[in-house]
């Protein structure tokens, strides 16, 4: 389950995406995406988050690759109480913890809960945040759901954003995450 995970969540350097920015690998059509920092808010706790992922992803399974990750949510907890409210570190942590788990995991769902509560129309988190949540939709919890489908379906009626979005279904393995986003994309429920 991990690799599967990982696959679609593999992050590339210390680019920040913007709202209309869907980086997606040619290789395999793989999404490398994730939640970053665009300056060095915090001290630049969430670069080094970032970069410790990174080098978790390099690293095959094993004690370096949980020492990486296990230093990237510390940097990333760091980073929260230095700014509590940033919704990216938010969603860092939740990545951190999930990659450490295996799985979208109880703590790794609450960050991400949190990332939505202090932002929930996150313009550039709104791609990552899409692919993760709809891309383990069997394993989210209902808020979570909520949260993700709500964030998807406003942005959806934007014709950039829309265009960005619909590259997302084909590319996810959960068949329930992928109904759902067209259905948000269609403007399900709300839309």
């Amino acid at each position: 389950m991990t690799g599967r995970m990982e696959a679609k969540t593999k992050p590339i350097g210390a680019v920040r995406w913007g709202i209309a920015g869907l980086c997606v690998a040619v290789a395999a059509c793989a999404f490398v995406v994730r939640p970053m920092v665009a300056s060095n808010a915090a001290g630049g706790l969430g670069k080094r988050a970032d970069d410790e992922i990174t080098s978790a992803l390099r690293t095959p399974q094993g004690a370096a690759r949980r020492h990486a990750l296990a230093r990237a949510e510390g940097l990333a907890l760091r980073e929260l109480a230095r700014s509590p409210a940033r919704s990216d570190a938010w969603a860092r942590l939740a990545y951190a913890r999930s990659l450490a788990g295996g799985a979208l995991t109880p703590k790794a769902t609450q960050a991400l809960l949190t990332s939505y509560a202090t932002a929930p129309y996150d313009g550039e988190l709104m791609l990552w945040r899409t692919a993760f949540v709809f891309g383990n939709w069997s394993r989210a919890s209902l808020p979570l759901r909520e949260a993700a489908f709500e964030e998807a379906n406003a942005f959806g009626r934007f014709n950039v954003q829309r265009k960005a979005l619909a590259k997302i279904p084909p590319m996810l393995d959960d068949s329930s995450g992928q109904f759902a986003l067209m259905f948000a994309l269609e403007g399900g429920p709300g839309g």
